[in-house]
């Protein structure tokens, strides 16, 4: 997301990678859009003009024709191979250094940027990318200008410009008018001929580029400040094109001279030289074109950049080695023999069941109508009972016995001397200590265990003897 006036909390930035892939995006597309006019555009910036005037519309369309009638729809698109990648390159490093710039000079705030702001950070991104779309560019002027005979395709064109003008082939001469500077020369690579001029259009064209674009967008939404349309965003981008191609026009004539001319000539000499012999029109030859081009591939660069932003990624599929899915099967295998073994034991477990054993009396031979009340109100006499659990069955009958779980030790204690053959709706109950939980090796009836004489001696001899 290039700018978010809309919101004071949603950062105005994005990660690299995401704007590195839109700005790609957003450059194919465009460059399939305009690539025929730009062929027209340089054609027309690197012949002599007629009769000294500079690029018109009627120009430009007779040298569509005539180029179309001698050499094929084709020709419109010869060359296309480099700047296609050089533009998803320059693109997506374009956007993705408008972002760390941003980030660099400004931080990562919260609150839009102001229009000033944006132009800064464009303008250090477009002497950035200038050394990416000189060499991109070289190529690309040279193919467009020349006939089929020529360059094979755009490797063999590459190959040339090495060939003839050496790895070293590129000198600039720099003149001092202090005296105490004198003359001297740089060298560099021949792909990099004619970075002076490409950085006189890409610095103050891409401040004006992103800044028309904010300045627009922000126009055409009005009112509507939380959303921006299609049409908003089309729109913007078409004026932004215009901006970036119209302003600084003459910087683009010198760049396509110097980089098209067999020999090595500075950028200084060819805007002399364009002055003298056709005054200011010879800097707009090809002018219409460059505008024709810049309004629809702008705005398919910008609409597809922003609705990069919005389209949602396809799921990520990942596919498992052997060894990780034999692994995710056994992971679910336990995990559900463990939600098994689970609820089993919920099956198994009482709701009811007393918390402290030692505090617990167990009363057998309860009387089947018994209730729960009853109960209660015959053995809350020895002490507070905390928990009384009536065994009852499937049917919700009484099993005829109960646990009985005391405040304190010595009221189960008191209840175990005296309520022993207490008499309890008509029947005599029996009761005892918790023998399952607080004696060891204690087995119940039916396994050749039971209460036995273990009550001899009484409920001291066995609480003891339970600990």
């Amino acid at each position: 997301m290039l700018y978010d006036t809309a919101s004071t909390t949603k950062t105005w930035w994005r990660d690299p990678a995401v704007e590195f892939a839109a700005g790609s995006l957003g450059g194919f597309c465009a460059k399939f859009v305009e690539f025929p006019l730009d062929t027209v555009k340089v054609q027309l910036q690197t012949q002599a003009p007629r009769g000294g005037r500079g690029g018109s519309s009627l120009d430009a369309f007779h040298h569509i024709q005539s180029l179309v009638v001698r050499e094929g729809p084709a020709v419109l698109y010869r060359g296309l191979p480099m700047p296609l990648v050089g533009t998803m390159v320059e693109m997506a490093c374009l956007f993705a250094t408008f972002g760390q710039v941003k980030s660099l000079l400004f931080g990562r705030r919260t609150e839009p940027l102001t229009t000033w702001e944006i132009a800064s950070a464009g303008g250090v991104s477009g002497c950035f990318i200038s050394f990416i779309l000189t060499p991109i560019e070289l190529i690309k002027c040279r193919m467009q200008v020349t006939t089929k005979a020529r360059y094979k395709n755009t490797g063999d064109c590459i190959a040339q410009a090495f060939q003839c003008d050496g790895l070293r082939g590129f000198r600039t001469s720099i003149h001092r008018r202090d005296a105490q500077f004198p003359r001297f020369s740089t060298c560099g690579c021949v792909l990099v001929k004619g970075i002076v001029p490409t950085m006189w259009r890409e610095i103050p064209g891409t401040a004006s580029w992103f800044a028309t674009y904010h300045v627009s967008l922000d126009y055409l939404r009005g009112d509507k400040a939380d959303k921006k349309s299609d049409w908003d965003v089309i729109a913007a981008g078409a004026l932004s094109g215009i901006a970036y191609n119209g302003a600084f026009y003459p910087a683009d004539t010198v760049k396509s001279l110097v980089q098209t001319h067999p020999t090595h000539r500075r950028s200084m000499d060819v805007v002399k030289e364009v002055y003298a012999l056709h005054g200011v029109g010879g800097f707009y030859r090809g002018f219409t074109p460059t505008v024709l081009r810049a309004i629809p591939a702008n705005a398919v660069l910008f609409y597809t950049y922003e609705e990069f932003e919005v389209t949602t990624p396809p799921a990520r599929h990942v596919s498992e080695t052997p060894r990780q899915r034999q692994d995710r099967l056994r992971e679910e295998k336990l995990s559900i023999n463990q939600k098994k073994l689970a609820d089993d034991l919920a099956a198994c477990a009482s709701k009811q069941k007393t918390e402290d054993a030692y505090k617990t009396l167990f009363v057998g031979r309860i009387s089947y109508e018994t209730t729960e009340k009853q109960l209660r109100r015959e053995l809350e006499r020895y002490g507070d009972i905390v928990n009384l659990r009536l065994v009852e069955d499937e049917d919700g009958k009484c099993r005829g016995y109960a646990f009985v779980e005391y405040k304190d030790e010595g009221a189960m204690k008191a209840a175990y001397k005296n309520a022993d053959g207490k008499k309890i709706d008509g029947r005599r109950v029996v009761v005892d200590v918790e023998r399952g939980r607080t004696v060891r090796d204690w087995k119940p009836r039916k396994l050749g265990g039971g209460i036995g004489d273990t009550r001899l001696g009484g409920a001291d001899v066995n609480v003891k003897y339970s600990g």
